[in-house]
């Protein structure tokens, strides 16, 4: 466990040397501990700076990606916060972390073993930060087509989508607050830029930032059909 600990902090203070800001978001990588969602066979590799496989052919992206997704999110206590993909659990375990108890945590999974995984992996997570006194905003994995949200739990004060897009659609921003934030690699799986859009006043801001990001591909109905 403490060398987990040792290796938690280590991957913290990489993020934080890419440029990471966010005290919430480095306070919940430090402490989330991110080898419970990766394969046993894997969990030596759970805190570099790397994208590893997880099941399906998706995978769990990289710290800092994750961490530049969280900052551009700019999470606050009590969110309401809807996740498209939920992978392995660890974003999701990270946002409810930063929301704290009183906050949500929608996260959408086409693929049902993914789901389950996902469930399985935040409760062993819990375990772990409630021997802290640490508790997690209440997370509710579902099994569905995420391109088309989750309108039961709206409306969002936040939405992230963990994979590709051609572009964020209409159905998100129809379930967000005024004032609500949307990231979201848009472009093609081997090219992404992260779009950070703004619902205001019923009109969408849109900011694309300047990295590439390679991301597996959105399915479902507005999603990919191919790749």
């Amino acid at each position: 466990m403490e060398d987990f600990e040792k290796k938690r902090q280590m991957m913290t203070d990489i993020v934080r040397a890419y440029g990471i800001r966010d005290e919430n978001v480095l306070e919940a990588m430090r402490m989330v501990p991110r080898h419970l969602f990766v394969r046993k066979e894997m969990q030596d590799l759970s805190y570099e700076n790397i994208a590893l496989p997880i099941a399906y052919r998706q995978t769990i992206s990289q710290p800092y990606t994750i961490a530049h997704m969280l900052e551009l999110l700019e999470l606050k206590k009590n969110h309401n916060v809807l996740e498209i993909g939920s992978g392995s659990g660890y974003n999701a375990a990270l946002m409810a972390y930063i929301t704290g108890k009183k906050g949500k945590i929608t996260s959408v999974e086409l693929i049902y073993e993914l789901t389950q995984l996902s469930i399985k992996n935040i409760a062993a997570a819990r375990t772990e930060l409630k021997k802290q006194k640490i508790e997690l905003a209440d997370i509710e994995i579902i099994c569905d087509d995420g391109s088309l949200g989750w309108p039961k739990n709206k409306p969002y004060d936040r939405a992230i989508l963990t994979a590709a897009t051609p572009r964020i659609p209409d159905t998100i921003f129809r379930q967000m607050k005024e004032g609500g934030i949307v990231v979201a690699p848009v472009g093609t799986p081997s090219s992404c830029r992260m779009v950070t859009a703004v619902k205001l006043k019923g009109n969408i801001r849109r900011t694309a930032g300047e990295e590439n990001f390679g991301f597996v591909p959105l399915r479902g109905e507005h999603g990919y059909s191919k790749f």
